[in-house]
């Protein structure tokens, strides 16, 4: 099917001008941003509810251990699953950061320079740099997803003692 693409096309007759571009940049990153914070959304709730029903057995009079040691095994996987996830989506908005800035560049100045009015991807790279503080986005994901690996962990080894 490509090749058949570029049979009918040749690359002369596609012309893409900078607004253009810039416009399918953002809308790919606004794109993929979005779908970031919404997977973070969704497994808040979802590692949440197994939380609580993990409590909920847990304080239960019933012998139900293996249900106990199945919820803590849920919770370590979709902790693995969504950060891996989350790695993905950062990777397709990085590339898409990298070609904003270049476009950014090539706006700001026959040198390439970043000048005083150029985009804010490239200031705002500059100024994370320059920066003592770094709290990322990145960062306080993987906090999270540690966070509810090693409370699945913990509770799972807990549950397993109280068995025997």
């Amino acid at each position: 099917m490509r090749a058949d693409l570029d049979d009918d096309i040749s690359r002369e007759e596609i012309v893409v001008n900078d607004k253009d571009y810039m416009d399918i940049l953002w809308k790919y990153f606004e794109l993929h941003s979005n779908q970031r914070m919404q997977l973070m959304n969704f497994f808040i709730v979802l590692e949440s509810l197994m939380v609580a029903g993990l409590v909920s057995l847990l304080s239960s009079k019933n012998n139900l251990w293996l249900w106990e040691c199945g919820i803590c095994i849920g919770i370590l996987f979709f902790a693995v699953i969504f950060y891996g996830l989350d790695r993905r989506t950062k990777q397709l908005i990085k590339l898409c950061e990298d070609s904003i800035k270049k476009l950014e560049q090539k706006s700001g100045g026959t040198d390439g320079s970043v000048t005083d009015w150029a985009g804010i991807f490239s200031k705002e790279e500059c100024i994370t740099r320059t920066k003592k503080e770094k709290w990322t986005y990145s960062r306080l994901f993987r906090i999270q997803y540690c966070f509810f690996a090693v409370i699945a962990i913990i509770m799972l080894l807990f549950i397993v003692c109280l068995s025997k």
